[in-house]
């Protein structure tokens, strides 16, 4: 049977779609100089800004070439200020002025980063990537005092994934689909690669999230992350553990139909 190009054609623009909608937000952090940020996917350093004293060029964490950032506790309000998506997914640096104007990421998303930690000694979170929390949808990723990754977000929060140790570089990752594919009842799953072995705490908590003045290595301008940030990641849908082996270099036994991990 002979297929209509039509019909090809809107296959085509169909894959073309779900191979490109993927990956919306990448910040590789390998500026060794200067404020301004670059983020990947939609090209351009004039959104995302060094705010107070971040140390660039620091030695990276995430496989290849490039550097990261070092984020500190001793410099109060220093963090990457990483700008906004609008609800019709222009990236700028100006917030979009209502809660309405914003992207949501609803049904699935998925947040990645590298992480090395100073300490986690204090009484405050060390965040690695938060949200404006003034609005519905806020979110804080990063980890506790005692050292643990967690997820919080307006009105409630994921159970706390496995205990970091400082020093120690890891590939950190909070995957949300309110479609329950973590098994039954369960729509998040919190993810930590520690350079040998996965370690994953999955739970029933989902919420969908903004992309409104977002910060790398803070929380409203608090709550420091203490140590390196490397290459941080947000998808609009949830990974599959094969994409996330992916992203740490390791063997991907099957494939999964999906592409765009970048």
């Amino acid at each position: 049977m002979k297929l209509k190009p039509v019909f090809l054609l809107t296959i085509l623009v169909f894959l073309t779609t779900v191979t490109h909608a993927t990956l919306l937000l990448h910040w590789k952090l390998d500026e060794v100089s200067g404020i301004a940020i670059h983020e990947e996917v939609n090209n351009t350093s004039s959104v995302a800004s060094v705010q107070g004293s971040v140390t660039l060029g620091v030695t990276h964490l995430a496989p290849g070439d490039g550097t990261a950032i070092d984020v500190s506790i001793d410099t109060p309000a220093s963090y990457i200020a990483a700008g906004s998506m609008t609800s019709n997914n222009v990236y700028q640096a100006a917030d979009p002025g209502s809660h309405e104007l914003s992207r949501t990421l609803a049904t699935e998303w998925t947040i990645t980063a590298w992480i090395k930690g100073d300490d986690w000694g204090d009484r405050k979170d060390r965040n690695i990537l938060s949200e404006q929390w003034d609005f519905e949808y806020g979110f804080s990723f990063h980890v506790t005092k005692d050292g643990r990754i967690a997820m919080d977000f307006e009105g409630g929060e994921m159970p706390l994934g496995q205990t970091l140790a400082v020093d120690t570089c890891y590939f950190v990752a909070v995957r949300a689909d309110s479609n329950e594919s973590f098994g039954a009842g369960l729509k998040h799953s919190i993810d930590v690669w520690d350079g040998s072995v996965w370690s994953h705490v999955t739970g029933e908590k989902y919420s969908d999230i903004k992309l409104r003045n977002l910060e790398v290595g803070s929380f409203q301008g608090d709550r420091q992350f203490d140590g390196v940030i490397d290459d941080v990641r947000v998808y609009d849908h949830v990974l599959s553990q094969s994409e996330l082996n992916t992203l740490v270099m390791l063997p991907v036994r099957r494939p999964t139909g999906r592409v765009s991990v970048r």
